[in-house]
């Protein structure tokens, strides 16, 4: 397998960094060191990134120079648009 910019020996040398650090339990000395909470925020940064990513490809979000981001043209901001409009017309008919 030829990765481009890597060369083959830096492979075999990250393999053999990577059992040697296993194999002597510094890996697991350095994983046990992270704080349980900074394990569990990445893995929540990583997982709200990849939902983001995916509504962006749904284009449920889209960009917005002065947000940045704003809910895109999608069937559930028209849903919420239509209920939005029939509790006004609800409201605006009752008499008290």
């Amino acid at each position: 397998m030829h990765i481009p910019g890597k060369r083959r020996w830096e492979w075999c040398l990250s393999g053999v960094l990577f059992v040697l650090l296993t194999v002597t339990r510094v890996r697991e000395q350095i994983v046990n060191g992270i704080p349980d909470c900074l394990k569990h925020s990445t893995a929540a940064g990583i997982g709200m990134f990849i939902a983001f990513v995916g509504m962006r490809s749904a284009k449920l979000v889209v960009a917005n120079p002065a947000t940045f981001v704003s809910i895109g043209n999608s069937p559930i901001r028209k849903c919420r648009r239509l209920a939005s409009a029939g509790a006004h017309a609800r409201l605006d008919g009752q008499k008290s």
